[in-house]
């Protein structure tokens, strides 16, 4: 059996802990990691909202490890992680936008030039043209 209801049930706090750290934790790299190539805090933390949910390749490392007694925990462990997360990625996706907002409405006015500045850097970069030399195959 995939997911064991009498193994979750004795070790639900650990799969709430879980569930938070991979949530949020997902949700605040993915949207820090999107603002670092350059898009407007909104579309980052949506994205972030969105990328929430765990993938199925965390069960294959549980899978790995399931030959030991620990392993059919952590086995289950991830297998429900994936469950919860698939549930609450909707969820999270909803609720996307009025966090968006929030966050553009809140965002101290130093951090917004800063990466309007940090905006116009990365335009700026990805417009040079390329330099003659080695680049273009003047070398040497």
């Amino acid at each position: 059996m995939l997911i064991e209801p009498q193994l979750l049930a004795k070790n639900w706090p650990a799969l709430a802990v879980l569930t938070v750290v991979a949530i949020v934790g997902k949700t605040v790299f993915v949207s820090l990691a999107s603002m670092l190539i350059g898009e407007r805090p909104d579309t980052a933390v949506k994205t972030g909202f969105a990328m929430g949910q765990i993938g199925t390749f965390s069960i294959l490392f549980a899978l790995a490890a399931a030959g030991d007694a620990m392993g059919g925990l952590l086995y289950s462990l991830a297998v429900a992680l994936k469950a919860v997360t698939s549930v609450l990625c909707p969820l999270l996706i909803r609720a996307s936008n009025p966090a968006a907002d929030w966050i553009d409405r809140h965002l101290p006015v130093g951090v917004q030039n800063a990466l309007s500045k940090y905006g116009a850097w990365l335009d700026r970069t990805r417009k040079l043209r390329p330099t003659d030399g080695i680049e273009r195959g003047k070398a040497g």
